[in-house]
C-alpha cells in the first residue's frame, strides 16, 4: 500500500520514505484497504472482477469472457493492467488468481443478492457450453454454481460430483455434494434415495456408523423397487458388520435375500455379508458353506467379479483356521481372475492375503514383497483405504523383524491417510498398532495413552468388536505394569463384549488372557477353567493360534502345581501347534515358560535350551520387556 500511494520508492535497490510517518494513512481495517484498491480500477476492470470474484478464487479467462460477453483482446488487455498496475490479481499459465482472497471476498459480498444467483447461474450455463464435451473435467464447478443459484439443475451435477468424489476418497467433499443435492429436492422425489445412500456410502467409509445407518434406512423409506431395497438391506448389513454387531448384520442380510432371487446377482453380494458377519463371529464352517454358496451362484450367473472375491473369501477363512497352502490356492485362483478382469482394487487385496500368509509363516522378505506389491496397486488407483491398509501391514512386518522405529513409521504414515480421509475405523486400528510397538519398546506409558485413543474412538463409532480389541490390550499393559486386577478388571470387559457381540475367536482369546492373569495371581483353578474353555472354543471354530496358546496356559497350570508330565505334554502341544501356525510371538512365549518349568524341575540343559530359543525370538522382535526376562531367567540357572 506504501508503494502504491509513492509513499516509499525505490532507487538504485534502496527504498526510500518520500513522506513523514505522520502524513501516511495507514486504514485499520483490511476491508478499507481493498476497497481503496479497488477504487482506482476503471468501470470496465471492475465489473470483470466482479465477475471473476463469483468463477471464484482462481478463473480462466476464456470462461470469465463467455460470462461477460467481453471481446477477447480486450479482456486479456484489461485483466493485464490488473495485474501490472493494481496487483490485485496474477497470472498462472491460463488461469488467474486473486492475490489474496480477501479481495474476492469484499467484491463478492457487495454484489446483491439477486445478481449474485443470476451470475452464479450464467457461469453454470457458461461452462456447460464451453466444456459440453468433457463435462466431467468441470462437474463440480457446474454442480457448485447452479446450487448457488438456487436451480433445479444443479441435483444431477451434485450426484454425479458425490459420487465422482466418494471414488476419489475426497469423503467430505463427497458428503458436501450429496447433502447439497439432498437439499434442493423435495421430500418425494426418487432422486433422494441416490443422495441417502451416497451419503451413507461415505459415512460409512468414516466411521459414522449411526449416521451411515440412518441415511440407508431414509433410503428405504423412499424406495420401492425390491431389488433395490434387497441392495439398500445388504449396505445396512454391512455396516452392522463394522459395528461389531453381527446378529443384527445377518437379520438385515436375510431381508434383502428374502426380496431377490438367485437369478440376480445381488443375492452373491447379500451372501458375502452374511459370510462375513459368520466369520467376525469365529464361526469360520458356518461362513466357509457360505462362501461356497456365493462362489456357485455367481460361477453360475458369470459373475466373475463375484466368483474371484468368493475364492477370495474361502481362502481367507484358510488362513484364519491355519491352512495356509490351502488358503494360499484358493487366493492365487482368485488373483489370476481379478488380473483378467483388471479388477485393480480386488488385485490388491488378494496381494494383500497373499502376504498374510507368508507373515504367518514367518516368511518375512516375501510377505513384505506382496505387500509392497499391494501398496503400489492401491497407490496406482488411488486407493486411500487400500494404501493405509498395506502401510499398516507393512509396519507389522517390520515389527516382526524386529526394526520397531522403522515399523512405527509405516503405523504413523497409515494413521495419516487414514485421518486425511477421515476413516475413524482405520484411524482407531492405526493408534492401536502404534500402541503395540511402544508396549514392544517397553515404553508402557506411551503405548497406553494410544490404546486408550483408539479405545475412545472405537467408542465414538460404536466399534463393538475394536471396544473389546482396545480393552484387551490396555489390560495386557496394566498387566505388564505389574498391576494385576486392573488388567483382570480390563480383560473382563473385553470377554462381555466379545460375548454380547457373539465373536467366538474373540471369546476364545480374552479367555486366554484371563488365563494367564488367573495364573500370575495364582489362581490356578480360574485359569485351568478359563484355557480349557478357550481350548474348547479354538477347536471347535478352528482357531490354531488360540489352540496353542490355550494349551500353553494348561502348561503353566500344571507347572505350577508340580504336575510334571501332564505339563510338559500341554507345552509340547502348544508349542507344535504354534510353530505350524507360525505364530511366533505365542511361540516365544510358549518356549520361555516350557524352559522356567524345565528350571523347576532342575534340568539346566534343557531350561537353557528353550530358554535361549524364546530370547533369540524376542529379539528377532524386539521386545524389550520379554527380552529382559528371558535374560533374567537364563541368568539365574
Amino acid at each position: 500500500m506504501l508503494v502504491e500511494e509513492e509513499h516509499l520508492k525505490e532507487e538504485d535497490g534502496v527504498w526510500t520514505l518520500e513522506r513523514s510517518m505522520d502524513e501516511v494513512h495507514i486504514p485499520s481495517k483490511i476491508y478499507d484497504v481493498i476497497v481503496r484498491r479497488l477504487g482506482r480500477l476503471m468501470k470496465e476492470q471492475s465489473e470483470l472482477l466482479e465477475c471473476a470474484s463469483v468463477i471464484g478464487e482462481d478463473f480462466g479467462s476464456q470462461i470469465l469472457g463467455s460470462v461477460t460477453g467481453r471481446n477477447r483482446m480486450d479482456l486479456l488487455k484489461n485483466l493485464n493492467e490488473i495485474e501490472r498496475i493494481h496487483n490485485l490479481i496474477h497470472s498462472m499459465k491460463k488461469k488467474y488468481k486473486f492475490d489474496h482472497n480477501k479481495i474476492r471476498e469484499v467484491l463478492y459480498n457487495d454484489i446483491n443478492e439477486e445478481l449474485r444467483v443470476e451470475y452464479h447461474r450464467i457461469v453454470a450455463e457458461s461452462y456447460e457450453e464451453l466444456y459440453k464435451d468433457c463435462l466431467d473435467d468441470v462437474l463440480e464447478n457446474i454442480a457448485y454454481h447452479y446450487y448457488k443459484a438456487e436451480d433445479e439443475r444443479a441435483v444431477e451435477y451434485l450426484l454425479d460430483a458425490g459420487d465422482k468424489s466418494k471414488d476419489k476418497y475426497a469423503n467430505i467433499e463427497a458428503e458436501r455434494f450429496y447433502r447439497d443435492a439432498s437439499s434442493l429436492m423435495d421430500e418425494e422425489d426418487k432422486r433422494s434415495v441416490r443422495a441417502y445412500e451416497g451419503m451413507g456410502d461415505v459415512i460409512g467409509t468414516i466411521g459414522e456408523y449411526d449416521e451411515a445407518l440412518e441415511s440407508y434406512q431414509n433410503a428405504l423409506e423412499l424406495e420401492d423397487d425390491n431389488k433395490e431395497k434387497a441392495r439398500l438391506y445388504g449396505k445396512i448389513a454391512g455396516v452392522y458388520v463394522d459395528k461389531g454387531e453381527y446378529n443384527r448384520s445377518l437379520e438385515y442380510a436375510d431381508k434383502g435375500m428374502s426380496l431377490t432371487t438367485e437369478e440376480d446377482v445381488e443375492m452373491c453380494r447379500l451372501l458375502n455379508r452374511k459370510g462375513w458377519a459368520y466369520t467376525r463371529q469365529g464361526d469360520y464352517y458356518t461362513a466357509m458353506d457360505i462362501f461356497e454358496e456365493e462362489r456357485v451362484l455367481s460361477d453360475r450367473l458369470d459373475e466373475k467379479k463375484h466368483y474371484a472375491q468368493a475364492l477370495h473369501d474361502i481362502g481367507t477363512i484358510y488362513i484364519s483356521k491355519g491352512d495356509y497352502g490351502e488358503g494360499k490356492d484358493y487366493l492365487e485362483k482368485a488373483l489370476a481372475i481379478r488380473k483378467k478382469i483388471e479388477d485393480v482394487k480386488g488385485i490388491a487385496k488378494s496381494l494383500n492375503n497373499i502376504g498374510s500368509i507368508h507373515y504367518r509363516k514367518s516368511e518375512y522378505d516375501e510377505s513384505l514383497e506382496f505387500h509392497e506389491r499391494s501398496l503400489e496397486t492401491a497407490e496406482e488407483i488411488g486407493n486411500k483405504d487400500g494404501i493405509g491398509i498395506s502401510l499398516n501391514n507393512i509396519g507389522t512386518i517390520y515389527s516382526a523383524k524386529g526394526q520397531k522405529d522403522k515399523a512405527l513409521q509405516y503405523y504413523k504414515r497409515s494413521l495419516e491417510t487414514a485421518e486425511e480421509i477421515g476413516d475413524k475405523n482405520s484411524i482407531a486400528l492405526s493408534l492401536n498398532n502404534v500402541g503395540i510397538i511402544y508396549n514392544y519398546k517397553g515404553e508402557l506409558d506411551k503405548a497406553l495413552e494410544y490404546f486408550q485413543r483408539s479405545l475412545e474412538m472405537r467408542e465414538e463409532i460404536g466399534d463393538k468388536n475394536g471396544i473389546a480389541m482396545s480393552l484387551g490390550s490396555i489390560g495386557t499393559i496394566y498387566s505388564d505394569k505389574g498391576e494385576k486386577d486392573k488388567a483382570l478388571e480390563y480383560y473382563k470387559r473385553s470377554l462381555e463384549m466379545r460375548e454380547e457381540i457373539g465373536y467366538k475367536g474373540g471369546i476364545a482369546y480374552s479367555l486366554c488372557n484371563l488365563g494367564m492373569i488367573y495364573s500370575d495371581k495364582g489362581e490356578l483353578d480360574k485359569a485351568k477353567n478359563n484355557a480349557e474353555n478357550a481350548l474348547k472354543i479354538s477347536e471347535e471354530i478352528g482357531a490354531k493360534s488360540r489352540e496353542g496358546e490355550s494349551h500353553n496356559i494348561l502348561g503353566i497350570v500344571y507347572r505350577d502345581q508340580e504336575r510334571w508330565k501332564e505339563a510338559m505334554e500341554e507345552f509340547e502341544k502348544g508349542i507344535e501347534i504354534l510353530e505350524i501356525a507360525g505364530e511366533k510371538k505365542e511361540l516365544a512365549g510358549a518356549l520361555y515358560e516350557y524352559g522356567i518349568m524345565w528350571k523347576a524341575k532342575g534340568d539346566r540343559k534343557r531350561a537353557e535350551e528353550n530358554l535361549t530359543r524364546s530370547l533369540s525370538m524376542f529379539e528377532d522382535m524386539g521386545m524389550m520387556l520379554l527380552i529382559d526376562k528371558a535374560k533374567e531367567a537364563l541368568s539365574s540357572l
